[in-house]
This record gives structure tokens, C-alpha cells and sequence, in this order.
């Protein structure tokens, strides 16, 4: 593997489609953004900022400047303070009194750069749900993430391609590979913004019917049973799909009515990408590199080139392995749970609940339904308003999650459902919701 990717200033300008006097301004911003992190004496940088164009600035001017990055796709100043001994200073769009942040960019004359040189051993760390209940620190390297950006540009026609849109976000693992080093290593330029109606595809669509589009279940699934999945007949030239399986009926819609079904990709934090699959097919094929095989609890078993080719690695999901090394997901191992793409600990979630002192115990699961829902038992004790409750806790909990991951169903009990055991069971869990 080579040493450092070095990024010409006139592609990395050119991934915002930008004029030739935004090109020069951009050009200046990120040469002095670069030279100012150069001169800072702090190492390590927390970057959580929403907005993909700054994002995009700051994050390639951290890299050209041989920094190390904390990403974060959680902006809660609660979660933000439990970070702070993870790095040195941060980045982010609202100053927080009671951590380090960088006071803004102080854009003294500095040289205009040809272009940006990123080392491969430059180390992002991701933070994700862990099964153990507390945030579970990954680290990466650039060399890794690159190596799967190649692997990924050499497996889909990307070349045809004149722009790429998402409606995932840039803050995801998923959503930096494909929106932000994607478009750079194969030259394409970004639609910025988020999409997340239609209107807004369909609007793309009629500029740019050669579009790649970078979505999740979440988004397709709300999209393409309602009727709205490119109603006048354009659609993506194609559509990526991540963050957990697309439900059968959505893909074999698209399939009927002889649209191109989405393209999807399994993986996660941890290990990257994994394997794919496009509907007819449902057995998911493992992307060129990755050799698998399985445990005797039918645990998934990986080497990666872009995690360690000489190890096996181990996932928390059960599979089943089918003809010509492909295979099939069984489910999970853990209590990790995915919700609009967005990935929880119900063990994490419970452990935030119990430090609410009207909390004596709870228990939190998804409710099954054309949506799944997230739901919390919470044993309380005395007696309290039910309605107070649920806006307490909720109020609690924004502190730490985004709204996405935090309980839509809510029942209060004195006592938890026991079974002849003296066991909590599903079923019980359950039964109060019914």
C-alpha cells in the first residue's frame, strides 16, 4: 500500500461542483485551514458538524494537517462530555462552555496549496454502540477506509456516473465512505444537501437522471410503499442501500414494476463493508478480498483487507452459509438494534435509564409492525402521572440520543412480568403492548 493519497485542489473543489470563483475562494480557505491546524499544538480533533460542505472543508484540512479524528454522529452535549478525554479539542457548530472547542478559523494570509497530502496511517475513531452498553470506541485508519473505497469503485460501473445525492448522512461510517471519499477517489461531484422527500429526488432527478444515490432502508422503505419512489418514471441510474436488510416487499416492487432494484451492502462500523446482494437475489455475495466462515454458534467469521487480512474477525451477526461462499443472515447476536439506519445497545439505553432516579428497573425492546418501534417497561415506585412520565423521561434521554432512539411506547409497571422461573421474558415484555 502506498504511504499518502495526494489530493489535487482542483478535485477536491470540483467535488462541490463549484465555479471557477468559489474554486479560488475554496481553494484559499482550505490552504489557510490547513496552515492554522498545522500550528496547533492539539493532536487529536472531535469533528461533528451536520453540514456536509464545512464538514468536507474541515475534515480533509484536519487530515493535510497530519491530525488525528474523533468522529461522532452523536451532537448531544451530554454524549459530547462523556467524550472529552478522547481527544485534545473539538469542532463544533455551537460552542459548549465545559469542553475545549476550537474558536473558529482565523484565515490569515497563507500560500494558495496545489493540493492536500493524507497520510494512510492518519487514525479516525468512530464511536458506535457496543454490546456491552457503553459506546465502543473503533478506530480506523485512512489507508483502511481508502482500501475499501477502491474495492467499492472497482465493483460498480461508478465511472458512468455525473453526481452522486444521499439521503443518509456524512456522519455515519457508511454515509463518509460513500458521499465524501467515494466522490473523490472517482471524481464525482456531490449534491450537498440531504434528500429526504421525493420532491427533492425527483427535482435531481430531472437535472441529473445519471445519479448515484446513496440511501438506506429507512429512506426507501417509507419512500417506495408509499407510492413515492420516482413517480414519473425517472429513477437513479443506481441506488445503494445500507444500514440493515431491505425488507423483500420494498425490493421486489421496484423489481415489478422493472426499475433497477437498489444494490445492497452489509457491514458495519467494525468491519466495514462485507458483502452485497441486488434483488432477485437474496443470499448476500462477500466483496472481492473478504473470505468468510463460521463458528460453531453459526457467528459470522471475517478476514478483511481493510480490517486485518491475516485475522479472523468476529461479528455478533448468525448466519447460514449457502452455495459459492455466499450466506445467509439469521439475525443477531447481541442487543444491538438499528433504528432509521441509526444503530442502539438496548443495554446502553437501559443502563441511561437507570441513572434516572424515578427508574427502578427497566427493560426496553422493538415492537414488530410495517415499522418497527422501540418501547421501554419501566418499573417506577409510588404512583405519577403517565403522561409526566413519559415527557420526564423523554426530556432525560434527549440529553444523550437523537429523537430517532428514543422510546415511541411506553408502559409503567410496580413490578416487572415474571414467568414461574422468576425470569423477564420477551413474551411478557411483549404482551403489555397487545
Amino acid at each position: 500500500m502506498v504511504s499518502s493519497v495526494n489530493f489535487p485542489l482542483a478535485e477536491l473543489s470540483g467535488l462541490l461542483q463549484t465555479s471557477a470563483e468559489q474554486s479560488a475562494h475554496w481553494h484559499g480557505q482550505i490552504s489557510a485551514l490547513t496552515a492554522q491546524f498545522e500550528s496547533a499544538p492539539q493532536q487529536t480533533w472531535l469533528l461533528y458538524e451536520p453540514d456536509f460542505e464545512r464538514f468536507s472543508l474541515l475534515f480533509l484540512a484536519l487530515l493535510g494537517a497530519g491530525k488525528s479524528l474523533v468522529l461522532t454522529a452523536n451532537g448531544q452535549p451530554q454524549r459530547l462530555r462523556e467524550l472529552t478525554g478522547q481527544f485534545d479539542i473539538a469542532i463544533l457548530p455551537e460552542l459548549l462552555t465545559d469542553i475545549p472547542c476550537w474558536q473558529g478559523p482565523s484565515f490569515t494570509q497563507a500560500s494558495v496549496r496545489a493540493g492536500l497530502c493524507v497520510g494512510m496511517h492518519s487514525t479516525i475513531a468512530f464511536f458506535t454502540s457496543g454490546s456491552s452498553g457503553e459506546p465502543k470506541q473503533i478506530n480506523k485508519t485512512f489507508g483502511q477506509l481508502w482500501q475499501e473505497v477502491e474495492a467499492q469503485a472497482d465493483l460498480w460501473p461508478v465511472t458512468s456516473f455525473a453526481k452522486v445525492a444521499a439521503s443518509v448522512s456524512h456522519l455515519h461510517i457508511y454515509g463518509l465512505l460513500f458521499k465524501l471519499l467515494l466522490p473523490l477517489r472517482c471524481r464525482l461531484p456531490v449534491h450537498a444537501p440531504l434528500i429526504q422527500f421525493p420532491e427533492q429526488l425527483e427535482q435531481l432527478l430531472e437535472e441529473e437522471p445519471a445519479l448515484l444515490f446513496v440511501s438506506s432502508p429507512a429512506y426507501l422503505n417509507r419512500v417506495v410503499l408509499s407510492e413515492q419512489w420516482c413517480i414519473k418514471g425517472a429513477q437513479p441510474a443506481l441506488t445503494i442501500s445500507s444500514g440493515g436488510p431491505l425488507g423483500p416487499e420494498v425490493a421486489s416492487h421496484v423489481y415489478a414494476n422493472q426499475q433497477r432494484p437498489p444494490i445492497e451492502v452489509y457491514g458495519s462500523t467494525e468491519t466495514g463493508g462485507i458483502a452485497w446482494r441486488q434483488f432477485p437475489q437474496t443470499d448476500w455475495q462477500p466483496l472481492p478480498g473478504i473470505e468468510i466462515a463460521i463458528d460453531e454458534d453459526s457467528r459470522l467469521m471475517l478476514k478483511s483487507p481493510w480490517v486485518d487480512p491475516l485475522q479472523w474477525t468476529a461479528t455478533d451477526d448468525k448466519v447460514r452459509l449457502t452455495s459459492h461462499q455466499c450466506f445467509a443472515l439469521l439475525g443477531r447476536l447481541d442487543r444491538i438494534v438499528k433504528l432509521e439506519e441509526k444503530r442502539l445497545s438496548l443495554d446502553e439505553l437501559e443502563k441511561t435509564l437507570l441513572c434516572h432516579p424515578l427508574c427502578q428497573q427497566v427493560k426496553t425492546l422493538l415492537l414488530p409492525g410495517v415499522r418497527e418501534q422501540l418501547a421501554a417497561v419501566v418499573q417506577v415506585a409510588g404512583v405519577h402521572d403517565r403522561l409526566a412520565l413519559i415527557a420526564t423521561f423523554k426530556a432525560y434521554l434527549a440529553g444523550y440520543y437523537e429523537a430517532v432512539l428514543i422510546p415511541r411506547k411506553w408502559r409503567f409497571v410496580s413490578t416487572m412480568p415474571m414467568n414461574n422461573q422468576g425470569k423477564i421474558t420477551q413474551q411478557a415484555l411483549m404482551e403489555l403492548f397487545e
